[in-house]
């Protein structure tokens, strides 16, 4: 049986995202073309210079100066301002509507002279409508409304006219061309919006797959139980540590901490107790440390801290609080549960490598541990 492959649904967050989207780049693009509109202007102007008293046109594109400021104004100001997506919209059509009026009417001031300007004119109104339609694609009403706006001066015109020759024919001539521009406009509409939407889409997979990586390699770093560093990092950051040290100088310390008789508590109270333990046991050795060293989890009750440009004895006065701070309070109060820490510390020197200063620490924890326990015992220097 054949498998068909369906893409998954879209989510609601997206789709408004894609709507937010279309608007706001819908009204940058009218308010642009908005601020081109003299140029039409004089191109009304000149038609009818040549062929007609320039008057009315004036007295016209004087009215239409008085709109043109009032959409710039507001479409500047819901462009800028942080208002909700209802009210951009409303902006939105009203600005289409007016624009669409304005240019309309340019049949009450000018039309019915001489029917060549007329065939000019409507030229130059329909010319204005496909100029138009690019900037208002994304939103179908509004780009509807301004067309809209615009016949209904020009269907007033022929209505009134329609004792004319050719008046009636001009109005239907209008409709027709707007008509089907909308049909082509809501083609382009429909392939912008799939675009913006496919956009959008991959950018959403795109940081959905971003935040699964970083979610990998933070769990592929960090042990689950203590939410400290796991062994793998450690081993990562120390090898980083020790080439910088040898590319730039610098020196750096260990401390191995290992909780007192850790066993002994997993066998009387349980491994959940345990577990809270080493919970509890990891935050306050945390809460010693500074904001740049690094606490890992190596082993079932063994921790590592690296201490970066740590001397020796920055690093032993550093496990020293840490001794103190775990045996000053419980880790646990129910059950009321004390513990100790045996911890080693050693400073690289010399040629020793990573390896190397983590074998001394070993040697210095064991000797904590054999000495009587909850103590710091420093590697040799040897």
């Amino acid at each position: 049986m054949a498998l068909s492959a369906q893409a998954p649904p879209l989510s609601k967050d997206l789709l408004d995202h894609a709507h937010r989207e279309k608007v706001q780049h819908t009204i940058e693009q009218v308010f642009t073309t908005q601020a081109t509109t003299p140029l039409g202007w004089l191109v009304v102007l000149g038609l009818v210079s040549t062929r007609a008293p320039v008057g009315p046109t004036l007295y016209w594109i004087g009215c239409f100066a008085v709109v043109l400021a009032f959409i710039l104004e507001r479409l500047w100001r819901v462009r800028s301002e942080r208002c909700s997506l209802t009210r951009k919209l409303a902006w939105l059509h009203v600005a289409a509507f007016l624009d669409g009026l304005a240019w309309g009417s340019l049949a009450l001031f000018v039309f019915g002279v001489d029917g060549v300007l007329d065939t000019w004119l409507v030229t130059t109104l329909c010319g204005v409508a496909a100029v138009n339609a690019p900037p208002r694609a994304l939103v179908l009403t509004a780009y509807g409304a301004q067309l809209f706006a615009m016949w209904l001066p020009i269907a007033a015109f022929g209505i009134a006219h329609f004792h004319t020759p050719g008046s009636l024919q001009m109005v239907v001539a209008v409709a027709v061309f707007q008509g089907v521009l909308m049909l082509y406009v809501r083609r382009v509409e429909r392939v912008m919006s799939h675009n913006i939407l496919l956009r959008l889409h991959n950018a959403e997979l795109s940081a959905q797959l971003q935040q699964s990586l970083e979610h990998v390699v933070r769990e592929a770093a960090t042990d689950p139980l203590t939410e400290q560093a796991n062994r793998r990092e450690m081993d990562r950051v120390l090898l980083e540590v020790d080439r910088r040290r040898r590319s730039v100088g610098g020196t750096y310390s260990l401390l191995m901490l290992d909780i007192d008789h850790f066993k002994q508590i997993n066998d009387r109270f349980g491994h959940d107790v345990g577990d809270r333990t080493l919970q509890a046991f990891s935050r306050r050795v945390s809460d010693c440390l500074r904001p740049f060293d690094l606490l890992a989890r190596t082993g079932g009750e063994e921790f590592t801290v690296l201490l970066r440009d740590a001397s020796v004895s920055q690093a032993t006065a550093i496990a020293r609080r840490i001794c103190e701070a775990v045996a000053a309070q419980p880790l646990l109060v129910d059950p009321l549960l004390h513990a100790t820490v045996s911890i080693g510390v050693a400073e690289q020197r010399g040629q020793q490598t990573p390896a190397d200063v983590a074998k001394c620490c070993d040697v210095a924890v064991y000797e904590a541990k054999r000495s009587g326990r909850n103590r710091v015992c420093v590697a040799d220097a040897r």
